[in-house]
C-alpha cells in the first residue's frame, strides 16, 4: 500500500514513525497534557483550545469522535512509538465524498515532519477506504508552517474565506485548501 500505511481492523493507521488510532477516553489526561503545554500556541490558530481546561473537558469531544468514527469520518491521535500524544488529525465528512481536514501537533514536537507524515497517512486512507474525492482544509492566514504542510501533501489553494473564525483578537481570514482524489503526493 503506498505512502507506508497498513489500516488495521481497529482502525489504527501506522506509518514508519507514528501510530494513528482512535482517542479512547482513557487518553483524556495525556491529550489534556499535550494540549495544556501548547496552549499558547493553539490558542492562536484554534480558539477551541481556550475552552480545554482539564481532561474531563475533553470528554464530550472524545465521545463525539468515537460516534462520528462510526459514521465514516476518522479522528486519531497521533502517537509517537513510545506511546506519547503528539497531536490529532481529523478528517470530517461533510458529504458522502467530500470531508474536512484538520490537525494539530503539540509545541515540543513542531518541525519533525509528524504532521506531513500523519497527514499523508490519513489522507491516503480516506481516499481509499472511505469513499472520499474531495478534501477541503482551512489555515489561518498568518499559519504559514500549517499552509506549507498542506502544500507538501499535494493541497492547493483556492481562495481566502473572510472572517471565517473569530478569536480572541477578533475575526480571522482563512485560506481554504482543496485536495482531489489523485492529487496526494508522496
Amino acid at each position: 500500500m503506498a505512502f507506508g500505511t497498513r489500516p488495521v481492523d481497529d482502525g489504527t493507521i501506522r506509518t514508519a514513525r507514528l501510530h494513528l488510532r482512535p482517542l479512547l477516553f482513557a487518553d483524556a489526561p495525556a491529550l489534556f497534557e499535550a494540549v495544556d503545554s501548547s496552549r499558547r500556541t493553539l490558542e492562536r490558530w484554534l480558539p477551541w483550545a481556550a475552552a480545554v481546561d482539564s481532561p474531563d473537558s475533553l470528554n464530550l469531544f472524545i465521545d463525539r469522535t468515537l460516534r462520528e468514527n462510526h459514521e465514516g469520518c476518522a479522528h486519531r491521535a497521533i502517537l509517537e512509538p513510545d506511546g506519547r500524544i503528539a497531536g490529532h488529525i481529523s478528517l470530517e465528512r461533510r458529504t458522502e465524498t467530500a470531508g474536512e481536514f484538520g490537525y494539530w501537533i503539540r509545541s515540543d514536537r513542531e518541525n519533525r515532519g509528524y504532521a506531513t507524515e500523519a497527514a499523508r497517512a490519513l489522507l491516503h486512507h480516506a481516499f481509499r477506504h472511505l469513499g472520499v474525492h474531495r478534501v477541503a482544509a482551512y489555515t489561518d492566514v498568518d499559519n504559514i508552517a500549517s499552509s506549507r504542510v498542506l502544500a507538501r501533501v499535494g493541497f492547493t489553494r483556492e481562495g481566502i474565506v473572510r472572517h471565517r473564525v473569530r478569536a480572541p483578537g477578533g475575526w480571522r481570514d482563512h485560506i481554504l485548501h482543496g485536495l482531489l482524489d489523485g492529487e496526494l503526493r508522496p
